[in-house]
């Protein structure tokens, strides 16, 4: 899958909240890293998320998703449920 600016994202590229793991993994893998440049790479689980921008929450969907593919393993189940709530916060944001 290719990637999508954030100013061109639309509500239909990103899936629910609900949809199966992988399809959101897919949906992570959408962005480009310099949408936020090395201090989007500071941002976490952690973070405030409501107060984030849609490229910030785009960058901690990217990072963990590529952070748990690396040690080839699933998400823990409060970890899933952190991406799963930022996926509903970009589907808000847009």
């Amino acid at each position: 899958m290719s990637t999508i600016h954030s100013d061109d994202l639309r509500l239909e590229d990103v899936p629910k909240p609900t949809a199966k793991i992988d399809l959101i993994d897919s949906f992570a893998l959408t962005f480009d890293v310099s949408e936020v440049g090395k201090a989007g790479m500071d941002l976490n689980l952690e973070s405030d998320l409501p107060s984030l921008s849609l490229p910030e929450l785009r960058c901690i969907l990217y990072t963990e998703q590529r952070r748990w593919n690396h040690f080839h393993k699933r998400y823990d189940p409060p970890v899933e449920a952190k991406l799963r709530e930022i996926v509903q916060l970009i589907r808000d944001s847009i």
